[in-house]
């Protein structure tokens, strides 16, 4: 089982890292291109399509697990038709730029796909009820991730950590579509990153982070602790997601209080902050990595010291943490605004970039 499992984490990596080339490539002949802009952090024009490149590859594996494991092929199959559905609406999204309210209707198509599947969140036993439940968390990891997307390797990177741990976390619980999917997703990312790191060359685009944040959502809600305290149960994804919440919540408070557009690219994301203060792009990604590993840590510590009490003390210690986070980061972009946020140069090269 174990050597299935690095087969599967292996596989997708070579397949996604033989992809991104080819999509490159595609993307720079067709103008599927960033051009810098005043909300962005790059410098040159990029080309988008990287994230479908992990797309293709994450899919066409769980499809191929249909094959292997004919006893999840409903759930199997509304994981790979709901990230297909994300990639073809985020790719849409990249070539025209769609409208809020079809990218959200399609995120919670694919929420509902998921419920009909039996993939769904159960914290109140009220069908209806539960439902909303599910469609929200969707809505909202997929959104997370789709915002940290805005520095070269915080997305990819962050999704691929993420996955591990919860990769971990279903392996202690028995669980056999999690690891899989988990090392699929986490593979696929690790294939892409070495195009996406500072100075990147390729960027996710929205078809890929509508489709990594959909897995992403889907493996916290699959992700189940049998026996546990209902805490418990809440704590340990929760804290494995936390950074990409947390980012968003940001972003969300900060665009309220300033009057900003809230659906609108930024530089006003927790990375930029950080770049405020002097970090540059590489040394953000690794704090950032370092915070997502440091709470999927804490999650882990959950699920194995298996108390109520101390899911309670983790959920305490996360909300305070995020509140100050927030205070604190607001306080910088009160104090400095844009005015020390050191856009990258620009390269000689224009299909080359240093951000997103």
């Amino acid at each position: 089982m174990e050597a299935q499992r690095l087969a599967a984490f292996l596989g997708t990596m070579l397949a996604t890292a033989l992809l991104v080339p080819i999509a490159r490539w595609v993307a720079l002949r067709t103008g599927l291109v960033d051009h810098p802009a005043p909300h962005k952090f790059h410098a040159n024009p990029t080309p988008y399509l990287g994230g479908l490149a992990i797309a293709v590859a994450v899919v066409a594996a769980l499809v191929g697990a249909l094959v292997a494991e004919p006893a999840l092929r409903t759930q199997l199959l509304a994981i790979a038709a709901g990230a297909a559905l994300m990639a073809a609406v985020g790719l849409a999204d990249d070539v025209i730029t769609l409208a809020r309210l079809p990218r959200l209707a399609a995120q919670a198509l694919a929420a509902a796909g998921l419920w009909a599947a039996g993939i769904r969140l159960a914290p109140t036993g009220i069908p209806s009820l539960d439902l909303g439940a599910t469609i929200l968390l969707v809505l909202a990891l997929t959104n997370a991730v789709n915002l940290m997307d805005n520095m070269d390797g915080l997305a990819a990177g962050t999704v691929a950590i993420a996955a591990l741990f919860l990769e971990a976390a279903a392996l202690h619980a028995g669980q056999r579509i999690v690891p899989l999917a988990a090392l699929l997703v986490a593979g696929g990312c690790a294939g892409f990153l070495p195009y996406n790191l500072p100075p990147a060359r390729i960027f996710l685009g929205d078809a890929g982070t509508l489709c990594l944040g959909f897995l992403l959502s889907v493996l916290a809600i699959k992700l189940k602790v049998p026996g546990a305290p209902l805490v418990t149960r809440a704590a340990v994804p929760l804290s494995i997601v936390f950074v990409p919440l947390l980012d968003m919540t940001l972003v969300v408070v900060s665009r309220w209080r300033g009057g900003r557009a809230l659906f609108l690219g930024g530089t006003d994301h927790s990375s930029h902050r950080m770049a405020m203060l002097g970090a540059s792009p590489f040394t953000v990604a690794l704090a950032t990595y370092a915070a997502v590993a440091a709470t999927g840590g804490l999650g882990l510590a959950a699920l194995y010291v298996d108390r109520a009490s101390f899911s309670w003390a983790l959920g305490g210690l996360l909300a305070v943490t995020g509140i100050g986070l927030v205070w604190a980061l607001e306080r910088v972009y009160a104090r400095w605004g844009t005015t020390r946020l050191k856009i990258p140069s620009a390269s000689a090269d224009p299909n080359t970039s240093a951000g997103a």
